[in-house]
């Protein structure tokens, strides 16, 4: 059986070159990213011995890394999360609901990841914590799923939050499941960005005054920020949180650099690695009606 072409492989191969050229600049998680992944099911973590309860047959499985970067390791993560997560969605229609900072903020929340991170997701959780409960919009008391995802299809710094909402919640008085107006549609876009940039920019604002924010450099837009925020329509029924559970886990659980075998391939020079769209791995075939991953009007 052929080998296929792994990113290991052009880790390893091109380890020297590229530690030549850039190791001065890598922080010591990226090194040790770069370190693991070529280590991962090789001879330098060690192996272990599994055999067969049946009939004894023994083979040498070499130990992983557990990276989260390493795309041999997370594909099996996803997975175990992907089957968790699918047995606590309650069966009512989701919505997908992200919120976006600024790319004026990227530099900031690089600086400040756990300060600024911590605020997006306060920020969020306020945000739809607060409408829902407004007896004019939903008047419930609704959970929801946050996902921290830090960076775009190019690998650039693009902090946003996925959030799987569901189309209601408990009334205040807990007797009572309260739906959504429209079953297809969560909240006004306006209405959830306005007061998501109104909480961010004052929780952003009370740490800058308690000098709580890293700052290098020229950083000034963070001081008038604007934030943005998409919905995704979503089809009805009691599945439609499966389809947004696997949506959201390529984000939570997938590498930076994935492990398909068609996303390598060999260039002049050597290899090439292909950066590919969301839209291209999960085409309108996986999204249910070719609509769940759509944004909404």
């Amino acid at each position: 059986m052929d080998h296929r072409l792994e990113v290991a492989d052009v880790f390893r191969q091109h380890e020297q070159e590229f530690l030549a050229q850039w190791g001065d600049t890598l922080s010591p998680h990226q090194r040790k990213a770069f370190r693991d992944i070529c280590a991962c099911r090789t001879a330098a973590l060690g192996a272990r011995l599994e055999q067969c309860d049946h009939c004894s047959h023994q083979d040498l499985v070499f130990n992983s890394c557990r990276h989260r970067a390493c795309p041999k390791c997370q594909s099996r993560a996803r997975d175990q999360w992907l089957a968790t997560t699918a047995q606590e969605l309650l069966p009512v229609p989701y919505s997908h609901v992200t919120f976006t900072l600024p790319h004026q903020l990227s530099l900031l929340a690089l600086q400040n990841p756990r300060r600024v991170y911590n605020i997006l997701f306060q920020a969020v959780s306020e945000t739809l914590l607060t409408l829902a409960a407004d007896p004019r919009r939903i008047g419930a008391q609704i959970g929801f799923l946050a996902v921290l995802h830090t960076w775009d299809q190019q690998i650039r710094p693009h902090p946003h939050l996925h959030c799987l909402v569901p189309a209601g919640g408990i009334a205040p008085d807990r007797s009572r499941w309260i739906r959504t107006p429209r079953p297809r549609f969560f909240l006004p876009g306006k209405v959830l960005a306005k007061m998501f940039r109104g909480k961010f920019l004052a929780l952003l604002s009370r740490a800058y005054r308690r000098n709580k924010l890293r700052l290098c450099g020229t950083l000034t837009a963070w001081k008038r920020p604007s934030a943005f925020v998409s919905r995704r329509r979503v089809a009805r029924g009691s599945t439609t949180g499966h389809q947004l559970v696997e949506c959201i886990g390529f984000h939570s659980h997938g590498p930076e650099i994935t492990q398909r075998s068609d996303a390598l391939g060999h260039g002049v020079d050597g290899e090439v690695l292909r950066v590919e769209r969301f839209r291209d791995l999960f085409p309108p075939e996986r999204r249910r009606d070719g609509r769940s991953c759509l944004r909404a009007r």
